[in-house]
């Protein structure tokens, strides 16, 4: 019974563990494509801004 239980502990853990690695890694790259989405949009509004000048 013993082993059962901290078979479970253990496994209970992996799950937390790639929960978390999930998360994190969801994080970064909704992170990376608003700040590349933000960057793209000021070059390209100073492109349109430089065209009318």
């Amino acid at each position: 019974m013993e082993d059962f239980k901290s078979c479970r502990e253990i496994i209970l853990l992996d799950i937390l563990y790639c929960t978390f690695r999930m998360a994190s890694f969801t994080y970064m790259v909704t992170w990376a494509y608003f700040y590349c989405s933000y960057r793209w949009n000021i070059l390209s509004g100073q492109k349109l801004i430089s065209m009318r000048n």
